[in-house]
């Protein structure tokens, strides 16, 4: 007999905006038939009741809710909530991205990932095919039908990011939140960092969580390489225009991205009297000092 895999979503979001709990309601419709054992969510912002109101409604006793909010920053709130968590594998959620596969096909790429051990998969930004190439020049792995998995080593970061470049002009992220993870890797690259680095974003905000292309202290590790448009965003084209839901015409928006950004205030990443400074350091050879003081604010 197969073993069985106990999975679970997992997520520490904010809705404040009606435009967000909308996103949130469909996400949640396209997800709610998974076969996950329970859903850890902790909501924060104005429109939190009415989006601990919807989740109670559809998720009845499969949900733990939490209202964890303590000023103390995303990442210090994020380890008190997941200490509650057992599972074996976890799917974060972000609720503007939307799936786009059957529930009975995630359940299997969660039989496969525990199958094959995987560490984690990242599960959307698939970018019209993009992600998978990103890993090209990586000549080992294991080619299944929904992913293929890989040894992910310095060398193949070395790899995948030489060709990372090439379709983008930037480096891809190791990390990203939109990923399952085995429930110890989110625990390592949640709690485990081993060393001091500044913010680079808010310390309300997740971002910080995600590990770019030079950082590789978490590795090795294996990881599941989708071949299939598992989500996807609904605005967001990240690094290939025209790969939202959005740009496909697959999603109509009635507020545009950066409307709904500066709406939530969320153009403007840092301190006012921060953001002012920058005036001052217009002589091309001060903004590493602005940056600096940029990114000390966010301790604050």
């Amino acid at each position: 007999m197969a073993k069985h895999v106990s999975k679970c979503v997992f997520a520490n979001i904010q809705i404040s905006t009606n435009e967000r709990f909308e996103a949130m309601t469909e996400s949640l419709a396209r997800l709610e038939r998974c076969d996950f054992e329970k859903w850890y969510v902790n909501i924060r912002g104005l429109l939190k009741e009415k989006s601990a109101r919807h989740l109670k409604e559809v998720l009845g006793s499969q949900l733990i809710l939490f209202n964890v909010d303590s000023g103390r920053g995303w990442k210090k709130d994020t380890i008190e909530i997941f200490e509650h968590v057992k599972e074996d594998y976890l799917f974060y959620w972000i609720e503007d991205h939307f799936l786009q596969i059957t529930p009975q096909s995630l359940n299997m790429i969660f039989e496969t990932m525990d199958n094959q051990s995987v560490d984690y998969l990242q599960y959307s930004f698939f970018g019209l095919g993009a992600h998978h190439e990103e890993f090209s020049l990586i000549e080992e792995r294991t080619e299944l039908d929904a992913f293929d998995v890989i040894h992910y080593t310095s060398t193949a970061n070395n790899l995948r990011q030489t060709r990372a470049i090439e379709l983008y002009g930037t480096f891809a992220y190791n990390i990203s939140l939109v990923g399952i993870f085995s429930h110890r890797t989110f625990n390592m690259v949640l709690k485990d960092q081993p060393y001091f680095r500044l913010r680079r974003w808010p310390k309300n905000t997740p971002f910080d969580f995600e590990q770019n292309g030079a950082e590789i202290w978490m590795l090795p590790l294996k990881i599941g390489v989708p071949k299939i448009e598992i989500s996807c965003s609904i605005d967001d084209d990240n690094q290939v225009p025209g790969s939202s839901l959005s740009s496909r015409g697959l999603h109509i928006l009635k507020t545009r991205r950066e409307d709904l950004l500066k709406k939530e205030n969320r153009i403007t990443t840092h301190p006012h009297h921060i953001d002012m400074l920058k005036h001052f350091f217009v002589i091309p050879g001060l903004r590493p000092l602005y940056n600096l003081l940029r990114r000390l604010s966010y301790h604050l």
